[in-house]
């Protein structure tokens, strides 16, 4: 029977890492950004909710996600980029949204499975996963993919890649027939991996409350409350309105914010009646060399404001990286080198329309307001690159 849990190679590459908490350091973070194959495996990884109840058609949506992801493993085996093991590692970083219990349980299914897979010979030349066995004493025989714990005995955990196995048609598991004590200790590991998922669901739910603005209203009550402030001033929409802008730069690039900048800015209506205006965002660099600007970022928003109404937008770049070889080029870097390119946040332009007439201007610093300007014509956004 194959092994539900920890082979002993296995287990020593997973205690290592989870020694680490699947957290990379400063110096190997990078690394896995552009691995492609964990970048792939990280995608089909992402974390399904406990079951509400056995369904059949989960083990089919499991055995298509297993497939996708050893494929991925052998591939990068195979090609010797990346051992699986680490290959895990740098996917599981990528997966915030998994507590390191579940990572580690779920990382040892699917290598696991993969290692079955391999000692089975179920990888043809293009290293693409078919059903029957081509190695071993069980050669020409079918495999199949089953639940460790069966999805009657534990309902919740019927849907988690981290409780599914391939085994010989043989060897499959009979109706009726009672778990081995190798399942039935996988299924306290099981029970422990779907409690962490839903304490950790419950702790997102308390720290992640309904959104509201600076009143305390969602979004539905500010929009009934601006319909009722404007069926009470006739002909709003219709006048100029006075609006101020400030903005703030508050969170330079790190590992907490996925290395990007963001941008706070306030807008407020400080005419005496409701309004509608349109407001755009810009973030800019400059290059360290010859000092050009480029758009790290843009963002256009409508915002339905209320007498003296106060609203703040949140404006983030991509990630730092994402601007280095574009970045370089507008520098003058060799081609070669252009990869590290310097990228610098400059400041920030803010412009407020009202059906198409500026009402309101912003700069971070004096020569940006210029650039707000649309009538300054030596300074103009127009010919500005874009790298967002």
């Amino acid at each position: 029977m194959p092994r539900s849990f920890f082979s002993p190679r296995t287990l020593a590459a997973l205690l290592a890492l989870f020694a680490s908490g699947f957290c990379e350091t400063a110096s190997a973070a990078p690394s896995s950004k552009f691995d492609k194959n964990a970048q792939l495996l990280a995608k089909s990884l992402a974390p399904s909710p406990a079951a509400k109840k056995a369904n059949p058609e989960d083990l089919k949506k499991l055995k298509s996600r297993m497939i996708s992801l050893i494929e991925v493993i052998e591939e990068s085996d195979r090609s010797g980029s990346t051992n699986a093991e680490s290959l895990m590692n740098k996917a599981m970083y990528f997966r915030e949204d998994m507590g390191d219990y579940e990572k580690m349980v779920t990382s040892n299914a699917i290598l696991n499975v993969w290692e079955d897979a391999s000692h089975y010979g179920l990888f043809n030349e293009s290293g693409k996963f078919e059903e029957r066995i081509t190695s071993g004493r069980h050669s020409g025989d079918p495999v199949i993919f089953e639940l460790i714990v069966p999805a009657h005995r534990y309902p919740k955990g019927s849907n988690q890649l981290a409780n599914l196995r391939i085994v010989p048609l043989k060897e499959k598991r009979k109706d009726g027939e009672e778990m081995d004590a190798r399942d039935l200790a996988f299924g306290h590991q099981l029970v422990k991996l779907i409690d962490e998922k839903e304490s950790f669901a419950a702790m997102q739910k308390r720290e992640a409350p309904v959104a509201t603005n600076s009143l305390g209203e969602t979004r539905e009550q500010s929009k009934e409350s601006w319909e009722r402030a404007l069926a009470e001033s006739e002909g709003a929409l219709e006048r100029v309105p006075r609006i101020r802008i400030e903005s703030s730069i508050n969170g330079s690039p790190s590992k907490m914010n996925q290395y990007r900048w963001r941008l706070t800015t306030n807008i407020r209506n400080a005419s005496v009646h409701p309004t509608e205006v349109k407001v755009t965002v810009y973030m800019l660099g400059q290059t360290e060399n010859t000092s050009a600007y480029y758009f790290l970022a843009k963002k256009e928003h409508t915002l339905q404001l209320r007498q003296n109404e106060i609203r703040e937008i949140e404006t983030f770049t991509k990630s730092e990286a994402t601007y280095k070889h574009k970045v370089g080029i507008l520098d003058g870097l060799p081609k070669k080198s252009a990869k590290n390119g310097e990228v610098d946040y400059r400041g920030n332009v803010v412009i407020a329309k009202h059906k198409d007439k500026v009402v309101a201007i912003h700069g971070s610093d004096s020569r940006l307001l210029k650039y707000a300007d649309e009538n300054n014509k030596e300074f103009s956004l127009a010919g500005i690159p874009s790298f967002f």
